[in-house]
């Protein structure tokens, strides 16, 4: 049977031999051979009976950017004297992002308009923003555990408005 083996496949089977199983990426490593032709080569040999592929996939959040909203709050939060709303809004760099930061942050009640004239933005919960910071950093770091997400509604922004600054990637992992 080695007679109607490609040089491909030679190389795989002679380096999945002693292992019997191994993950793609290491496969790619040890034949030295590009990700497709150990790609091209796995498919002819499991159509051949050969090998076995399993293939799962892993869900890995990345953070994109900031949300604008946690910008506003720190605005407002950090303003030597209270802003007004058109002074805060100046601190964007279009009227599109202040309306949805501003309107993001006044529905997750952590801004209010209080006064005027003119309005002053006023921060009236401080403890929603640092969650949400807080899991923004851990996303960054890597691997979330259970019990570090926040379980209290009022500490959770109250519709899925962080996918606005989470790329969802899968990935394919590969095991013979």
């Amino acid at each position: 049977m080695s007679s109607s083996l490609h040089p491909l496949e030679r190389k795989i089977l002679s380096v999945l031999a002693p292992a019997f199983s191994m993950p793609f990426e290491s496969l790619v490593s040890k034949t030295s051979l590009q990700d497709d032709q150990v790609r091209r080569a796995l498919q002819w040999l499991s159509s051949k009976g050969l090998v076995s592929i399993q293939e799962t996939s892993m869900s890995r959040l990345t953070v994109v950017r900031r949300p604008p909203e946690l910008d506003l709050v720190d605005l407002a939060t950090k303003a030597a004297a209270p802003l007004t709303l058109e002074a805060l809004r100046g601190q964007f760099g279009s009227a599109e992002e202040f309306s949805a930061a501003f309107g993001r942050a006044r529905s997750a009640g952590w801004v209010r308009v209080e006064g005027g004239p003119p309005p002053i933005v006023r921060v009236v919960d401080s403890a929603g923003p640092r969650t949400l910071s807080s899991l923004l950093v851990s996303i960054s770091a890597g691997p979330l555990k259970k019990h570090s997400l926040p379980t209290s509604r009022s500490s959770w922004l109250t519709s899925s408005r962080e996918a606005c600054c989470l790329r969802r990637r899968h990935e394919p992992l590969r095991s013979l």
